[in-house]
């Protein structure tokens, strides 16, 4: 079956778990006309459906899946490298497309979509949002190919900073990731992917800064 057809299928099926009129039926095609948008190239629909996958995998840690599946689909929607409030127009966009979900569902689903800025508060994260994190994360602790090509497909994303600007950005990203005590939130993501993230993200940081001194 089609890539797709295969998404189309689970976007299907976590409808008719929310109920049918959760969702208008349009909702779809505008997911695949976002996250099709020419200038993406990491955040498109091939890493929904990785991280659908890892849900999958992990779903016993989650207290609310059916809620955390919904963030997966809508974490990324917006997405303009030039600007900082994506998530919080994601959220807004997911939001506004439920029909009238209760306070604490939109309370829920919200933190989840914001938590996905990786910002200095994400070693708070607890529960959903911290499983939702280290899903978002674990490309860092993909084989050696995948990290290479995600880490293109990123530049692709930033193709109008300059280089050394973003060899510099990008470095001190790096750096400051490997600075924390653990990269992922839960044991069970620690155990899979913190080394080999680790792995990638060293070497990747030495290869920016001789890049960056060249």
């Amino acid at each position: 079956m089609p890539y797709l057809q295969r998404l189309a299928q689970r976007w299907s099926g976590l409808r008719q778990r929310l109920g049918s009129k959760a969702l208008p039926a349009t909702a779809w095609g505008e997911l695949v006309g976002l996250y099709g948008e020419p200038h993406r190239a990491y955040h498109t629909l091939e890493h929904v459906g990785e991280c659908l996958a890892l849900l999958d995998r992990f779903a016993s840690l989650a207290m609310f899946p059916t809620e955390v599946e919904l963030a997966v689909w809508y974490h990324d929607a917006i997405y303009d490298p030039r600007r900082s409030d994506n998530e919080a127009r994601s959220a807004a966009l997911c939001l506004a497309r439920l029909d009238a979900p209760t306070g604490v569902v939109s309370e829920r689903i919200q933190q989840l979509i914001l938590a996905t800025t990786h910002g200095e508060g994400q070693a708070l994260a607890e529960g959903d949002c911290a499983l939702l994190l280290d899903i978002d994360l674990a490309i860092l602790g993909a084989s050696t190919e995948r990290f290479e090509r995600y880490e293109a497909a990123i530049r692709y994303e930033y193709a109008f900073v300059p280089d050394e600007t973003f060899y510099a950005v990008r470095g001190e990203l790096l750096h400051r990731l490997l600075e924390r005590p653990t990269l992922y939130q839960l044991p069970e993501f620690q155990r899979q992917f913190e080394g080999a993230a680790r792995s990638n993200l060293a070497h990747l940081l030495q290869h920016y800064r001789a890049k960056g001194r060249g």
